[in-house]
């Protein structure tokens, strides 16, 4: 197999461990995984849609699940769409609902019943096409911190092999980041967590890029009228269940407002839980440079992420 139907293959792999993972464990949470794999121009073309992209047939990953036919996005509701507003409580009951399928999602067991023991997971799973660091670890922070470095290097490579973005700005991202390291800011905040029971912090399992864009309210089959709060394009591992809310404090995904919701039904927020607010602004860094990676020409992603570790390092770093 070349490198390249290699890596279709591996980024539709994937999203299908990844949505296998959540169907075992919550099946009404997400449409069924069925298949993936890679096609190229020997390919019978009877087998591929009608209107396929030729650059698909050249070479490229498909993953294949089954039919969800959505009614609009959860979240707020802005010009991208979202739960209409007028019907406050209905929008309630469909956040509550979601809320609850996501801490069912992620106090549940493992695949098969195993008890996860360590954060990661020992299949590569991506974002766009971009690889998530996943290597199994006995270690949360060790884990977060290897791909926040992971991304940090991504960006500083942007420009060396064709594409644009901001040299200003990639200089100020290393110098942050640097002095994060230097003064452990990164320690202070993972190093010490424990469930909100005080237990040890357990790897949960993360759809890993939840923002309101993957998510939907689907209407059920015939057999079910009762529409249903779905999530898709996972890119799982396991981790800080606090880590979803990280994508879901940044304002362009209109979750905000449901952090609470969550919280009430996972039984309230980690230890220390005074550095919660702190933790989320950590998670959202990772996110805001995740964006900036997949869109090099918008500086306000990478401007975002300066700014709040900047923000972490005279709330945290500089005081010690």
């Amino acid at each position: 197999m070349s490198e390249k139907y290699s890596r279709a293959d591996m980024v539709a792999n994937g999203e299908y461990e990844s949505m296998t993972r959540i169907y075992r464990l919550q099946p009404s949470f997400c449409p069924e995984p069925f298949a993936y794999g890679w096609v190229n121009d020997e390919t019978p073309k009877s087998l591929l849609p009608d209107n396929v992209n030729p650059k698909v047939v050249e070479g490229g990953g498909y993953y294949i699940s089954e039919y969800a036919d959505f009614v609009f996005r959860l979240g707020d509701a802005d010009e991208t769409g979202g739960i209409p507003d007028g019907d406050t409580k209905r929008k309630t009951a469909i956040m509550e609902k979601f809320c609850k399928m996501l801490v069912t999602l992620h106090t549940g067991r493992g695949t098969d019943n195993i008890q996860v023991t360590k954060f990661g997971l020992d299949t590569y799973t991506y974002v766009g096409l971009m690889v998530q660091q996943n290597e199994p670890s006995t270690s949360w922070r060790v884990l977060f911190q290897k791909d926040l470095l992971t991304l940090k290097f991504h960006i500083l490579q942007i420009g060396t092999h064709g594409g644009s973005m901001n040299e200003g700005l990639k200089n100020e991202l290393h110098q942050a980041y640097e002095e994060m390291v230097k003064l452990k800011v990164i320690e202070m905040l993972l190093d010490d967590l424990r469930e909100p029971d005080g237990g040890p912090l357990k790897p949960r399992l993360l759809h890993g890029d939840l923002r309101c864009g993957n998510t939907a309210l689907a209407r059920g089959d015939s057999g079910d009228k009762s529409p249903r709060p779905v999530v898709f394009n996972a890119c799982s591992f396991y981790g800080h269940n606090e880590y979803e809310l990280g994508n879901w404090v940044l304002e362009r995904n209109n979750l905000k407002n449901y952090i609470p919701m969550y919280l009430k039904a996972y039984g309230g927020k980690c230890r220390p839980t005074e550095k919660f607010d702190l933790r989320l602004q950590l998670y959202s860094i990772r996110f805001n440079l995740q964006s900036a990676v997949l869109f090099p020409t918008q500086d306000k992603y990478l401007r975002m992420a300066i700014n709040d570790m900047n923000d972490l390092l005279d709330k945290v770093g500089r005081k010690h």
